[in-house]
């Protein structure tokens, strides 16, 4: 017996990405979109005038889904054409009536190009939904922990306060930006369309006897049947490659922010004041056994390392098209679109279970404050100073001195931090130290909001999201990969068919009433009501507004216009991006000061 032939599959459709991100790139699909696109330009060709009957359109939707892979592979082998050997296919599956108008006009890129468009467009859906979900669920870990006062750290050394909660706001900004980002994306991608092997329409002029305004009309109407509002004005036989580099920059930027998110976690687990969720039987070390690593916010930032590798290939490969096309594009965008894509779902959805189970430990952040907190009040000391009338210089050199003694102390002999008891010897300083002891509270960071109606008590570890796991019946690939054991968090319904059919078959559990988040100028977090999904054709889009700093996104995470100066909801919850987002009001105000 032959032993069977070696095989490899790549980890991200085996291990990481989520099914339905698998689903979108599979190569069966990749196969029915061509299928749909011949059957598109065979409809509207008919419509427009040409000898094309219904019954050979109906024949070719009746075979659409029927693709004998291993025949493909007989033909592509004798052809040397993947495409060619699918059209080849296709004919004896639609008989010789039907056979003839298969891809009548056309050149490998109208089903090639567009159908990447299509799984672009669609993939860039199911992130936007990962990230909606990391929102959410940061939105309700800030909410939870808005009051929870904790050491800042700038260069990675303590700084002033800050609260749980408005860290995580910061990490919210960044993947605000992005969804943002990926909406617009989305909303910008074109349609190659019906453009001829170079761009010039030439075969289709000659089809429809040089009516140029026939040829326009079937290359908008393909377009419209594949759920775009618009195609790329001009092409050589290739949409321009530098769609590519908009896409893939776009997934890079969202790995950064999780990775941000992800190496801010590794430290803080580091700390022993935050950990990521942790299962009862989960083994963190082979040989330590005491071990808890960090393991999913490590895969976050190796996976996004991966992405950011990406990036830079789809800017060579456009730099070095010749002319209306040259192949060397064919077999890196092979790789690396689907990679990207890929790795940027298993980011994210690792993304969102992490953020659905971290666990905080207050008595540790406390603990870690107190080592520090009379660090904190110098600044008190100086601004108080300087208000008595006294050089900030002067204050500040004789804050410093003492600060730098402290420190020295503390790291030479192990001793408690006697900072205070150094500035109440100081005949300049002690009138302006505190005499009791500095309570924290009333020097915390909030991101509470008058308009927030949201119970908001603090407990140890934010309410996870709404999970589904698959069971063991279920074949591997997906978010069991990226996360050991399920889909972990909420989605935004999504109802184009394409993404349905993307995701046929995989789990995209939803609530009810989705909150998003909203980031307000006093520095408020809270979520707003779902908006009503807008339809148009097929899809749901926006409806394209100002690019200023609000920006209003429906459920789906989808801008919409919100032009009026009130903070009334237009049906979706906003996002406002200013730069003082989510800020504390540290070191005095309607906050307190320090002593």
């Amino acid at each position: 017996m032959n032993a069977a032939a070696p095989e490899y599959n790549s980890p991200l459709s085996t291990r990481y990405a989520t099914r339905a991100m698998v689903a979108n790139f599979d190569d069966r699909r990749r196969y029915e979109l061509w299928r749909e696109l011949w059957i598109a330009l065979a409809t509207a060709q008919r419509d427009l005038g040409l000898s094309i009957t219904d019954e050979q359109i109906a024949a070719m939707h009746a075979h659409r889904t029927d693709i004998d892979l291993a025949r493909v592979a007989e033909l592509e082998a004798k052809t040397r054409h993947d495409v060619m050997a699918h059209v080849h296919h296709f004919g004896e599956l639609v008989g010789p009536g039907a056979e003839k108008i298969i891809h009548l006009g056309a050149t490998s890129c109208f089903v090639a190009d567009n159908a990447e468009l299509i799984m672009m467009r669609d993939g860039l859906e199911l992130l936007m939904d990962r990230l909606w979900a990391a929102l959410d669920g940061l939105r309700r870990f800030a909410i939870a922990h808005r009051s929870l006062p904790t050491l800042a750290f700038t260069h990675f050394q303590p700084a002033q306060l800050t609260t749980v909660g408005k860290r995580a706001v910061l990490w919210a900004q960044d993947l605000a930006y992005d969804l943002e980002g990926l909406a617009a994306l989305r909303e910008r991608l074109p349609f190659r369309g019906a453009k001829g092997t170079t761009g010039t329409q030439a075969s289709f002029l000659s089809l429809f006897d040089g009516d140029h305004t026939k040829v326009r009309e079937l290359d908008r109407r393909v377009a419209e049947s594949m759920g775009f509002t618009r195609s790329v004005p001009v092409t050589g036989q290739t949409y321009p490659r530098k769609i590519d580099t908009w896409v893939v920059t776009a997934l890079a930027d969202v790995c950064a922010s999780a990775a941000k998110f992800a190496s801010d976690l590794r430290l803080l687990a580091h700390e022993r004041e935050i950990d990521e969720p942790f299962g009862t039987d989960q083994v963190g070390s082979s040989a330590m056994a005491y071990k808890r690593n960090p393991m999913r916010s490590e895969r976050i930032c190796s996976l996004a390392r991966f992405v950011h590798s990406l990036a830079a290939s789809p800017l060579q490969t456009h730099a070095n098209q010749w002319f209306e096309r040259t192949l060397d594009d064919s077999a890196n965008r092979r790789l690396v679109i689907t990679e990207a894509f890929l790795a940027t779902d298993a980011v994210l959805n690792l993304v969102v279970d992490v953020v659905s189970g971290m666990v905080v430990h207050p008595a540790v952040i406390r603990a870690n404050m107190l080592d520090e907190l009379a660090f904190m009040a110098t600044e008190e000391v100086l601004m108080t100073g300087v208000k008595a009338g006294h050089s900030r210089q002067e204050l500040h050199e004789r804050v410093r001195k003492h600060s730098h003694a402290a420190a020295a102390r503390m790291k030479a002999e192990g001793v408690a931090n006697d900072l205070l008891e150094r500035m109440r010897g100081d005949d300049l300083l002690a009138a302006f130290v505190p005499t009791g002891a500095i309570d924290p509270s009333r020097n915390r960071s909030t991101i509470s909001s008058p308009r927030c109606s949201i119970p908001c008590s603090p407990p140890t570890r934010a309410a996870p999201v709404a999970s589904r796991r698959p069971s063991a019946s279920e074949p591997r690939g997906g978010v069991a990969r990226a996360a050991q054991d399920g889909d972990t968090a909420p989605r935004r319904p999504v109802d184009s068919p394409t993404v349905r059919a993307a995701s046929r078959g995989g789990s995209h559990g939803t609530i009810d009433r989705p909150a998003v988040l909203s980031l307000r100028r006093d520095g408020g977090l809270f979520p707003r009501a779902e908006g009503r999904r807008r339809r148009r054709g097929r899809d749901h889009r926006h409806r394209g507004g100002r690019l200023g700093r609000r920006a209003v996104y429906d459920r789906r995470g989808v801008r919409r216009r919100h032009d009026g100066r009130d903070r009334r909801d237009h049906g979706g919850g906003c996002v406002d991006l200013d730069d003082d987002v989510g800020r504390g009001h540290l070191g005095g105000g309607e906050h307190g000061r320090l002593g």
